[in-house]
């Protein structure tokens, strides 16, 4: 999504994507709630970017081709209440200036790298 922009994601299959299950970017904000984000070929969830916020909450977060939940460059994400397993680097990563993840309550565990 883009500056402005606002999504709720719920109760679907985002499943083997071509690059990333969810990208929230530039500014844009979601609700991503009880999904399967499933064997993407990057990362499962992605919010990017000054001013994007998320939360991420009951999804079912596996086998992703990079990360299950990306948080990069500003954005804003609480991650609560997910199973994050098996992404081929790492369950959660947080990571740039100003960047900043809420994450509890989780189930993350056998991601490749690290949870």
């Amino acid at each position: 999504s883009d500056a402005g922009s606002q999504a709720t994601v719920r109760d679907s299959n985002i499943v083997e994507n071509g690059m990333k299950g969810v990208g929230i970017q530039t500014g844009g904000q979601a609700d991503v709630d009880g999904n399967l984000v499933h064997r993407n070929r990057r990362e499962g969830i992605y919010v990017s970017g000054e001013g994007s916020k998320a939360l991420v909450q009951n999804n079912d977060i596996t086998e992703n081709g990079v990360k299950g939940v990306g948080i990069q460059d500003g954005a804003e994400v609480a991650v609560e209440g997910n199973r994050i397993s098996g992404n081929q680097y790492v369950g959660v990563h947080v990571y740039g200036g100003g960047s900043r993840g809420i994450v509890r309550e989780n189930d993350i565990r056998d991601n490749s790298l690290a949870a």
